[in-house]
C-alpha cells in the first residue's frame, strides 16, 4: 500500500508540474511577445571535414592481410593507398548552397639544408591530377565523400627521373658544390571545399591535406587542416525583458520542470545505479559509440586508464574517432585505440 501510495503521489506531483509548466510558457510567451525586439548576431552553422586512408601492402611472406595499426609504413611494401575525403555540413534551417569542391595531387621536391622541414626551399613543385565540381543546393544537413587511389611508386619514378636529371645537368654546365645536394620529395593530396551561402552570410573555404613522404623507406602519412569549422552567423530576432520579470520567470519555469523531471524519474528510473549509468551513457553518446559484441585482444597495446568518461570523449572527439564499447552485468569497458596505446575508462557495479 505504502509503494502504491507513493506512485500515485509522484504522478500528482508530474501532472502538477506539468500544468505549471505549460502556465510558465504561456506567461513567458505573452511577455516575450509584447516586449521591445531587437537583433543578434548567434553562431548556427558548422562544417565538418574528416579523411581517411588505408594503405594496401603487396602479397609478401612478412606482413598479414590486415596490416597492424598505428605503426610505421614501409614504402617498398606499398601496393597503394586508398583515401576517402568527407564533407558534412548542419545548418540551423534550410538554406540555399553552393559550393564548388577541388582536389589535387601535387608532387613537391625540396632542398634538404636543416632537420626543420619549415626550412626546406621547395625546388619542385607540379601538379599531376586535379577534379573539380561545382553543385548547388537547398537543405539542411549535406554530406559528401570522396575516395582516391593512390601508387605513390608512380610519383617515386618521377622523383628519381629529377635527381638523375639533375646530377646530368651539374656535370654538363660544370656545377661544382662541396657537397652532393640532398632531396626530400612528398606527395600533397588537398581537398578544397569552397561554401556560399548569401542568405546566411556565409563565404567560407574548407581546406584539408594528406601528405606522404616519398623520399623515405619508412614513413608516417601526416594529416593537416581543422576537421571542424564554424561556418558563419545568422540574425536571430531576440527580445528585451525587463530583470525582475526575467528572474520571476526563470525562477517559476525552473521549478516546474524540476519537479516534472524529478517526479518523472523517480516513476520510471532504473533502481540499479550502474544500469542506470549505463543506460545514461549507451543513449546521451550513440553516435560517438560502437557496442562490441566480442572481447578484442589489446596485449598489443599499452594500456592507459582513464578515470572519467569525459575524458574518454574528450579526446576521441579531438582525434575524430569512435569510442567502443564492451558491456557487462558487473563492470563496461569504454576504450579507444591511438598511436598504439588503449585508452580504457571501466564502468563498474562498485
Amino acid at each position: 500500500m505504502r509503494n502504491i501510495s507513493s506512485k500515485k503521489g509522484l504522478r500528482i506531483l508530474n501532472t502538477f508540474c506539468v500544468i505549471n509548466v505549460l502556465a510558465a510558457i504561456i506567461v513567458i510567451t505573452i511577455h516575450f511577445q509584447s516586449a521591445q525586439p531587437e537583433k543578434e548576431d548567434g553562431l548556427n552553422h558548422l562544417a565538418r571535414c574528416d579523411i581517411n586512408y588505408t594503405v594496401n601492402y603487396v602479397e609478401n611472406s612478412i606482413f598479414p592481410d590486415d596490416l597492424p595499426a598505428n605503426l610505421a609504413y614501409l614504402m617498398s611494401f606499398i601496393e597503394d593507398i586508398e583515401v576517402e575525403n568527407r564533407l558534412g555540413l548542419e545548418f540551423a534551417f534550410p538554406v540555399n548552397l553552393s559550393y564548388s569542391y577541388s582536389y589535387k595531387e601535387t608532387l613537391v621536391i625540396k632542398l634538404i639544408r636543416s632537420f626543420d622541414r619549415n626550412n626546406r626551399p621547395v625546388v619542385f613543385e607540379e601538379t599531376f591530377f586535379s577534379e573539380d565540381k561545382i553543385e548547388t543546393i537547398t537543405t539542411e544537413t549535406f554530406a559528401k565523400s570522396e575516395t582516391y587511389r593512390i601508387n605513390p611508386h608512380e610519383y617515386i619514378k618521377i622523383y628519381w627521373n629529377f635527381i638523375n636529371e639533375q646530377f646530368v645537368q651539374m656535370q654538363r654546365r660544370d656545377v661544382s658544390v662541396e657537397r652532393p645536394l640532398n632531396f626530400a620529395a612528398e606527395l600533397k593530396l588537398e581537398f578544397t571545399y569552397q561554401i556560399r551561402s548569401p542568405e546566411i552570410g556565409v563565404n567560407q573555404t574548407v581546406v584539408r591535406a594528406v601528405i606522404i613522404p616519398l623520399s623515405s623507406e619508412v614513413f608516417n602519412v601526416e594529416l593537416t587542416g581543422l576537421p571542424v569549422l564554424e561556418l558563419g552567423n545568422r540574425i536571430t530576432d531576440t527580445r528585451r525583458l525587463s530583470l525582475p520579470m526575467v528572474i520571476f520567470l526563470s525562477i517559476w519555469f525552473v521549478t516546474g520542470i524540476s519537479g516534472f523531471f524529478y517526479s518523472l524519474n523517480k516513476l520510471v528510473s532504473e533502481p540499479d545505479l550502474y544500469k542506470r549509468e549505463l543506460k545514461r551513457i549507451l543513449k546521451k553518446y550513440a553516435d560517438e559509440i560502437i557496442i562490441c559484441e566480442k572481447p578484442a585482444d589489446l596485449s598489443v597495446y599499452q594500456l592507459i586508464n582513464l578515470s572519467q568518461f569525459s575524458e574518454l570523449l574528450k579526446f576521441a572527439l579531438t582525434l575524430g574517432i569512435v569510442i567502443l564499447c564492451l558491456p557487462g552485468d558487473e563492470e563496461t569497458v569504454f576504450y579507444t585505440i591511438s598511436e598504439g596505446c588503449v585508452y580504457q575508462y571501466t564502468l563498474t557495479k562498485d
